[in-house]
């Protein structure tokens, strides 16, 4: 009896190792999200917003060829190239500016863009730029926020959340 209760327990450890190895093998280890991570998941977000025209009132961009994108919580380094688009990267200072010589424009603005642990989360937003003569009160623009992780050692994002303004 006490051989059977040494196997048992000899088993029952074996099988809490293997079931231990198992899965610190399926948990992979965090990669360093780098510089290169944050403009690629930029850049997809800027073509969900604009090649995909998922932003909200896309339609009321008067130049979707140019557009003017805040320098708010942007490294200009980190400023991707985007297919068919001349992002034009301006402070909120010369948006204002822009608006009160040329008229109120819709632009782009990265409301935040947050690295935790191994996933980005990235919210942009179309914004009035109102110039200082303007009469008009605007109900539109809004935004979204996209939760990226890697999946096959590429960005996947998720919308989780939508507003209009």
């Amino acid at each position: 009896m006490k051989t059977e209760s040494k196997t048992y327990l000899s088993l029952l450890e074996l099988n809490v190792v293997i079931l231990n190895l198992i899965a610190l093998a399926s948990c992979q280890p965090s990669q360093k999200i780098t510089a290169k991570d944050i403009t690629e998941v930029m850049r997809l977000t800027l073509e969900r917003a604009l090649a995909a025209q998922e932003i909200p009132d896309y339609d009321l961009i008067e130049d979707t060829a140019n557009i003017v994108l805040s320098s708010e919580n942007v490294n200009p380094s980190l400023l991707p190239q985007i297919s068919g688009v001349t992002l034009t990267l301006l402070s909120p200072e010369q948006i204002q500016e822009k608006a009160d010589r040329q008229g109120d424009f819709l632009y782009l603005r990265f409301k935040e863009i947050t690295v935790e642990d191994s996933k980005i989360i990235v919210s942009l937003e179309s914004a009035w730029a109102i110039g200082k003569n303007s009469t008009t009160a605007y109900l539109s623009g809004g935004g979204f926020t996209v939760e990226y992780h890697r999946k096959d050692g590429k960005w996947v994002g998720e919308v989780t959340v939508t507003w209009i303004s």
